[in-house]
């Protein structure tokens, strides 16, 4: 079990982002939360394995709203204890 932080920039708020990543994230057992940030960014905490997370990253810019465009996701690894339940939201 890995658990990512995702920064992703492009247009990324305003244009459905968050709620078109969620169906996804449930399809390929995706843990975790989603939240756009002051810098017009939004951070994603991700946990699955490896290889769950790699087809994630990969799909997420066939997956999103239409309005949606992904210019650039930063990857990092954190060390987590705590596991998540579901892919939610964060307002």
């Amino acid at each position: 079990m890995q658990t990512i932080e995702l920064i992703v920039s492009g247009i990324v708020q305003g244009v459905g982002f968050r709620w078109t990543t969620i169906p996804l994230a449930k399809k390929l057992g995706i843990n975790g939360t989603i939240q756009n940030l002051a810098d017009g960014t939004v951070r994603m905490i991700v946990q699955a394995d490896e290889t769950q997370i790699k087809q994630f990253i990969e799909q997420l810019p066939g997956s999103i709203s239409s309005a949606a465009h992904i210019d650039h996701i930063d990857q990092r690894q954190l060390q987590i204890e705590n596991r998540f339940h579901g892919f939610n939201v964060i307002y």
